[in-house]
C-alpha cells in the first residue's frame, strides 16, 4: 500500500501540482510522459529486431519529447510546448511512413492516435486546426504512396517481423488510450468533487447569510424596539417609584441581552470576514476570568442564584485571553439565563489528564433531547430564559469555534427539568517560569 501511494505521490509530482496547473496541462504532462516511454521501448523493441532507421527515429524523438515535457512542466512554456509537440509529431510520423513500410508499417495507426492526444490538450480554438492538419497529413501520405509507390521504403526483414511490430505498435496504443482515459476520468471525479464541495461551502455560506440577516432584521430589531417603547413610556407616563424601578430593571436587563447579542454577532462576522485568528499565550485561568465571573456573579444575585466557584489559582493554559473569555462569558450567561430564582450555578476549573478543564454546571431548565445534536451549530434556534432573555444563536456556535482552534474540545451532558453541565478542556501550558497573563 505504501509503495502504491508513492509512486501515484511521484506521478502527481511529475504531472504537476492541481494548484499549479490546469487539468489540460496536467493530462498532457501524462501523455508527454507516457509518449516518452512508449518511444524509448519502441526504440529498444526495433533495435532488437533489426529495424534501424526506426530506431534512429524512435531515439530522436524521445530526445525532443523529453525536451518538451521540460518546457511545459518545469518552465511553464505550456501553449508553445504543445504547438511544438503537434509540429514535431506530425513532422516524425511523415518521416517515419516513408522510411517504415508506408501503409504496411503502423505509422497511420500512429498519426491517429497523436490527434487524440493532442486535441486532449489542446486549447479549444486550436483543436479545428489540429483535426484538419492531422487528416491532410493522412490523406496526403497515402496519395503519395498511391502514385509513388518506390518513395516508400521497406524495412521488415520477414513478414513475422512486420505483424510482431505493428501488433506491439497496437497494444502500445490501446494502452495509452486505456491510461489517458483513465487518467481524465480520476481528474474529472477530482474536479467534479472539488466542485460540489465549493457548492456545499457556497450553500453553508448561504445560511449563514442568511441567519445573520434574520438575526439583524428580528432579534436585534426587537430589543431595540422594546427599550424605545420603555423609554417612551418613561417620558409620557408617571409613574409610581416601584414601576418606575421595575421597568429600569427591565430595560437594564434587555439592554445587557443586547449587549451580549451584538457582541456574539461581531465576533462571528469579523471571524467569518477576515478569517480566524488565534494569538495563543501563556494564560493564568483565575486571573483571566477573574472579573468575568465578578460581573456574572453579580448578575446571579440580581436574580436569586447562587453562584459558586472553584478555580485553582496554579492553572497555566495556552490559550488566547480574549476568546477564553467570551467563550466562558457565554456559557455563564446562558447558564443564569435558564437557571430559576433560587437555585444555583457552579463554576469550577481543574487540571484532568494533563489539560485544563473548566466546567459550567446549572440547575436550570435542561437542553431538550431534539435540540442537542444541533446545540453547536447555526441550525440551533433560540429559547427565551426564565426572564424572556432571548439569544441569536450564535454564542455556542462561537464556543465551538474558538476553543477547537485553541486546540481544545467543548461539550456538554444535560438532562430536561434538572440542568445541563458544559466542559471546555484545553491544553495547559508546558513552561511554568515565564510571565503570564
Amino acid at each position: 500500500m505504501s509503495s502504491h501511494w508513492s509512486l501515484k505521490s511521484f506521478w502527481n509530482h511529475l504531472t504537476g501540482d492541481p494548484a499549479v496547473f490546469k487539468i489540460e496541462e496536467r493530462v498532457y504532462h501524462s501523455i508527454c510522459l507516457i509518449v516518452l516511454g512508449a518511444t524509448v521501448f519502441c526504440a529498444i523493441f526495433d533495435y532488437l529486431i533489426g529495424l534501424t532507421p526506426s530506431t534512429v527515429l524512435a531515439v530522436c524523438l524521445a530526445a525532443v519529447q523529453s525536451f518538451l515535457f521540460y518546457l511545459s512542466r518545469y518552465r511553464k512554456k505550456n501553449l508553445l510546448s504543445l504547438t511544438a509537440f503537434g509540429i514535431v509529431t506530425h513532422a516524425v510520423f511523415i518521416l517515419n511512413y516513408f522510411i517504415n513500410s508506408g501503409i504496411n508499417g503502423p505509422t497511420l495507426l500512429l498519426l491517429g492516435l497523436s490527434l487524440l492526444t493532442i486535441i486532449i490538450s489542446a486549447p479549444k480554438k486550436q483543436t479545428y486546426l489540429w483535426a484538419w492538419l492531422n487528416i491532410l497529413c493522412a490523406l496526403f501520405l497515402l496519395t503519395a504512396e498511391y502514385i509513388y509507390p518506390e518513395w516508400i521504403n521497406v524495412i521488415y526483414p520477414t513478414r513475422f517481423s512486420q505483424f510482431i511490430h505493428i501488433l506491439l505498435i497496437y497494444f502500445i496504443a490501446v494502452f495509452f488510450i486505456y491510461v489517458e482515459t483513465r487518467y481524465i476520468r480520476s481528474s474529472y471525479e477530482n474536479e467534479r468533487n472539488k466542485a460540489e464541495l465549493r457548492a456545499s461551502e457556497m450553500e453553508k455560506l448561504n445560511q449563514e447569510k442568511n441567519k445573520l440577516f434574520s438575526i439583524i432584521s428580528h432579534d436585534l430589531r426587537m430589543p431595540l424596539a422594546t427599550i424605545q417603547h420603555y423609554l417612551e413610556l418613561l417620558s409620557q407616563v408617571e409613574l409610581k417609584p416601584e414601576e418606575k424601578s421595575r421597568f429600569e430593571n427591565e430595560l437594564l436587563q434587555i439592554t445587557r441581552n443586547t449587549q451580549d447579542m451584538l457582541s456574539n454577532l461581531l465576533f462571528w462576522s469579523k471571524a467569518q470576514l477576515n478569517g480566524l485568528k488565534i494569538n495563543l499565550s501563556k494564560t493564568r485561568i483565575d486571573l483571566t476570568l477573574q472579573q468575568l465571573i465578578e460581573i456574572q456573579r453579580a448578575e446571579a444575585k440580581r436574580k436569586g442564584i447562587a453562584f459558586n466557584c472553584n478555580i485553582d489559582p496554579s492553572l497555566i493554559v495556552s490559550a488566547d485571553p480574549d476568546m477564553l473569555q467570551l467563550v466562558i462569558r457565554n456559557l455563564i450567561s446562558n447558564a443564569i439565563k435558564f437557571t430559576p430564582a433560587g437555585k444555583s450555578i457552579n463554576i469550577e476549573a481543574l487540571e484532568d489528564q494533563g489539560r485544563c478543564l473548566i466546567i459550567v454546571e446549572d440547575s436550570g431548565k435542561g437542553i431538550m433531547p431534539e435540540k442537542q445534536k444541533n446545540l453547536f451549530s447555526l441550525k440551533a434556534t433560540s429559547t427565551y430564559g426564565t426572564e424572556n432573555e432571548k439569544g441569536v444563536g450564535l454564542g455556542l456556535v462561537l464556543c465551538k469555534e474558538f476553543i477547537t482552534a485553541q486546540h481544545g474540545k467543548i461539550w456538554f451532558e444535560s438532562t430536561a427539568g434538572i440542568g445541563t453541565k458544559f466542559f471546555v478542556s484545553i491544553p495547559l501550558h508546558e513552561e511554568t517560569d515565564i510571565a503570564v497573563v
